[in-house]
């Protein structure tokens, strides 16, 4: 069964699909500088509507530790995704809770990592392939989870998953054109063509 992560949510309709999924992860941001950002009041209003739902909460470069822990108290969210760059991908203690977000070229730096994080967050690009790409990302799956972040279209996901059977999806979340207008129909093609 594959392992779904979504990028960042902002309605309830699509936190609501995505939490019904056997096997998902829920990612809200926090970044101000995100278009899909949330503040507190919203993450805690839509985190009411959800049974048991695991969620990772997003930060930028930008956002210092104080930031990041207050949200974090202050929403019950208990995994945290940071961008490669950020000081605190060092920290030991986050680790088993840290999903850190790197490019496609940014993977044999990841390689050298020091912490080893619960999940590696692969933003794919259009020119990706090969067995060398192939081998370094399989090198970077030991010992931690990998989601392989792409556009939402059936085609492109299901060509990524046969190549890497193990990792699961980061799907990229189609905003809102208004309240309670969302984009699920798209999200169950893909879901059962890859589910099958």
């Amino acid at each position: 069964m594959t392992s779904w992560k979504t990028s960042p949510l902002n309605n309830l309709t699509d936190a609501r699909y995505f939490n019904a999924l056997e096997n998902s992860v829920l990612t809200f941001s926090f970044d101000v500088l995100h278009p899909q950002a949330l503040d507190i009041a919203k993450a805690k209003a839509v985190l009411e509507w959800l049974h048991e739902p695991n969620v990772v909460a997003a930060f930028g470069t930008h956002q210092d530790a104080s930031e990041i822990s207050f949200v974090l108290e202050a929403t019950s969210i208990h995994q945290l995704e940071l961008p490669f760059d950020h000081a605190l991908c060092l920290d030991e203690e986050l680790a088993p809770h840290l999903f850190i977000r790197i490019a496609s070229g940014q993977i044999e730096l990841a390689e050298q990592h020091p912490t080893k994080p619960k999940a590696w967050v692969v933003e794919v690009g259009s020119g990706e392939s090969g067995s060398d790409w192939a081998a370094q990302l399989n090198r970077l799956a030991t010992g931690a989870r990998i989601y392989l972040c792409m556009p939402a279209d059936a085609s492109e996901v299901i060509a990524w998953q046969k190549m890497f059977p193990n990792a699961g999806i980061e799907l990229q979340v189609i905003p809102e054109e208004r309240a309670g207008w969302s984009s699920v129909d798209i999200y169950d093609e893909i879901i059962e063509s890859v589910e099958g």
